[in-house]
């Protein structure tokens, strides 16, 4: 069986909860997650101060072959939706048509690359106004390549989403098992 790699993008201030939590849940399902800092240090502080090490930094990713999907946490947007090596990367998985996963606040990054136009999506309650997309008030949406969820309090059932999407419901119901006995996903 071939491991499903993917990058997940941790910058000075993420959110704890959807950076870590999202993490976590897809290495429990055997998903080879590789952390990406913001910059060319390997080491940011999230949004509660807590120093979190990456297992790359920005200027290490050369091509994103390798990697099935990229997540975005959201938090302190402010400091990466300008980054135009973090902007490429986006691109890149989306011209791949590689899935893309943002949550809270991390939509409006998909927006600043035109990823949203005519896709359904949710977001942090607010941060819709500045993105011209098809908002939908609810806790996850899937929309062809991108899942997206509205903020940390649902940083499970974005992971259990994105678990779903890639080894089906089984695995994602055990997983769910595992960390505590919820019933099943419907």
């Amino acid at each position: 069986m071939v491991k499903i790699k993917c990058l997940i993008l941790f910058f000075n201030g993420f959110e704890d909860t959807e950076g870590i939590a999202t993490r976590d849940i897809l290495i429990r399902a055997g998903v080879d997650v590789i952390s990406v800092s913001d910059s060319s240090e390997k080491i940011v502080t999230t949004s509660k101060k807590l120093d979190v090490f990456t297992n790359l930094s920005l200027n290490d990713i050369k091509k994103i072959d390798d990697y099935k999907f990229l997540v975005i946490p959201g938090g302190n947007i402010k400091t990466v939706i300008n980054n135009k090596k973090i902007l490429k990367i986006i691109k890149d998985f989306n011209e791949q048509k590689k899935d893309i996963y943002a949550i809270c606040a991390a939509p409006c990054i998909l927006e600043k690359v035109g990823l949203l136009n005519n896709k359904h999506f949710t977001c942090y309650p607010g941060f819709e106004k500045n993105i011209k997309g098809l908002f939908e008030n609810k806790n996850v949406v899937i929309d062809k390549n991108i899942i997206t969820s509205k903020s940390m309090f649902y940083s499970f059932d974005f992971a259990f989403a994105i678990l779903k999407r890639h080894f089906g419901i089984k695995m994602a119901n055990k997983i769910k098992k595992d960390i505590k006995p919820y019933k099943n996903i419907e």
